[in-house]
């Protein structure tokens, strides 16, 4: 719920400034003159994530770590932004192929590296105890499709354009690799493309279509 993802964000932030900056001082007060960090958010289209990202955001901004936006889109596209963007953190908000009321966090370090076992043990404890940083973070627009559009053309190419279908499953994907195989030259089908976070058509899960 909103009240949980709060906390988790207030965790991450304190996590970032923390442990991922051994040289500067880690201090819990307003007066806490730590740089700012900066951190990439997105999400996926399930119903409840707008409700979970706000409060996500809210929390890691009270941190004093600034967050960039990046709306909708699939987890890639977030490790992409995260690392050519030089970002010092990151988190999409999905449950991935998991059921419809299900969601989660993926938090990731510098380079897209994540956050799992013994370090996401580290955000848990510093939830626990409830000593966050505080500080006055700020929001961000970040538009890098462009980017990551150029960056793929620039990895694959083909000696013949072919005809594709795409079953999107109503998720986030739907949003952008269609579009992208479009570009590369491909013909594309599309097969339930618009995101629905009520998954109307098939689980999200491809293993059960």
């Amino acid at each position: 719920n909103a009240e949980a993802a709060e906390l988790i964000g207030k965790g991450f932030g304190t996590y970032l400034r923390k442990f991922q900056a051994p040289n500067l001082k880690f201090q819990t007060n307003s007066n806490d003159q730590v740089p700012n960090f900066k951190i990439a958010v997105g999400m996926d289209c399930r119903t409840h994530s707008p409700e979970l990202y706000e409060a996500f955001v809210n929390g890691i901004l009270s941190t004093g770590c600034d967050v960039t936006n990046i709306d909708k889109c699939p987890s890639p596209y977030l490790y992409f932004v995260n690392t050519n963007g030089k970002f010092d953190g990151g988190c999409v908000i999905t449950a991935s192929h998991n059921p419809k009321e299900y969601n989660g966090f993926k938090l990731i370090t510098q380079n897209a590296h994540a956050v799992f076992g013994d370090e996401l043990q580290k955000v848990y404890q510093i939830i626990e105890k409830g000593e966050f940083s505080i500080g006055e973070g700020k929001m961000i627009s970040g538009d890098y499709f462009d980017f990551y559009l150029q960056k793929i053309k620039s990895i694959f190419t083909y000696s013949r354009p072919s005809k594709l279908v795409i079953d999107t499953g109503n998720g986030i994907a739907g949003i952008m690799y269609p579009k992208i195989l479009k570009a590369l030259g491909h013909e594309v089908i599309e097969l339930y493309q618009a995101c629905d976070g009520t998954f109307p058509n098939h689980e999200a899960d491809p293993i059960f279509e």
